[in-house]
């Protein structure tokens, strides 16, 4: 913006209207130290929407680390479908990495749920009143 001959440059002011100023402030500590403030889930995607919007990658990189520590089965669909809109390969391996690890074990649990949910259905009784009856030995 301010090397080509846009209104940035003769102005020698840049506005930036699609972000809040936590995120921009975050932008400058990242600069400063390379570090930035993590206050929530939140801040990081905001911060990493600014890096790809600005082709910053190694700031993108850093939120896509961070983000891991957030990475829920309730939220990884979400995490995946930002990865996908900003054409990000390293994010989108973070969310393959999760699920691997965490997909296998949840289905474990499922169907510990369901199986012991099925147990106790097999004692409830029907809508009559009457106890359902199952045969110990088939």
């Amino acid at each position: 913006m301010l090397k080509h001959p846009m209104q940035e440059r003769f102005h020698k002011m840049v506005k930036f209207l699609d972000i809040d100023s936590g995120t921009f402030i975050n932008f400058l500590n990242y600069l400063k130290s390379g570090a930035f403030k993590e206050e929530s889930v939140i801040d990081v995607f905001n911060l990493y929407k600014f890096g790809d919007k600005y082709i910053i990658k190694d700031l993108m990189r850093m939120c896509a680390d961070r983000m891991m520590s957030y990475f829920s089965l309730d939220n990884i669909d979400d995490v995946e479908m930002l990865a996908n809109m900003h054409s990000d390969d390293y994010l989108l391996q973070l969310v393959e990495s999760f699920r691997n690890k965490n997909i296998n074990s949840n289905v474990s649990h499922r169907k510990m749920v369901e199986a012991s949910n099925d147990e106790r259905n097999s004692f409830k009784k029907n809508e009559s009143g009457q106890c359902f009856e199952f045969e110990f030995y088939h």
